[in-house]
């Protein structure tokens, strides 16, 4: 495998979202202390390092299950999914998000203003994506799954909302 030696947790981070919760669980610091190379933190956390490179690497070559065959399921299933695995996850996840932007905005906002400007760009980029995940679990979604059991009866509902046509130009 190859060391990592020379390149710093924040770049290693940066490369990949998902080192993020390795370095979590180990207590490293990938924002402010992210200039550290990995072998330093390591020597300073007394983290063996091989055992973090190795958790890393796995980290990182994560893929997805061949059972993940998205196009071959029902609609309903699908939606389901969306709403259990990525909707969940992106709500889970940006509290987070949130706290290290206001972090790195009021630690750094007055020598790098483009911090302050990013954590309210983040926090309006979070509530535009709680409205539309609010949306597609509430009006959408129901829809699709109706138009996926109508199938069976062959009877199509209308819609409560307008239109789902897509655009396509």
């Amino acid at each position: 495998m190859e060391t990592l030696n020379e390149i710093t947790v924040g770049e290693l981070a940066a490369q990949d979202y998902r080192k993020v919760e390795v370095f979590k669980k180990y207590g490293v610091d990938f924002c402010c202390g992210g200039k550290k190379s990995l072998s330093i933190v390591c020597k300073e956390k007394g983290i063996n390092q091989e055992h973090l490179e190795r958790e890393l690497h796995i980290a990182e070559t994560a893929t997805k299950l061949p059972s993940q065959n998205f196009s071959s399921w029902e609609l309903g299933f699908l939606v389901d999914y969306i709403v259990n695995t990525h909707h969940k996850y992106v709500i889970q996840s940006m509290p987070l998000i949130f706290e290290y932007t206001q972090k790195v905005s009021k630690v750094h906002g007055i020598q790098h203003p483009e911090t302050v400007k990013a954590a309210t760009i983040f926090m309006q980029v979070m509530n535009e994506l709680n409205s539309h995940i609010m949306k597609e679990e509430n009006i959408l979604f129901p829809y699709i799954k109706q138009l996926s059991e109508s199938k069976k009866s062959g009877i199509v509902p209308e819609p409560a909302f307008g239109t789902i046509k897509i655009l396509y130009e």
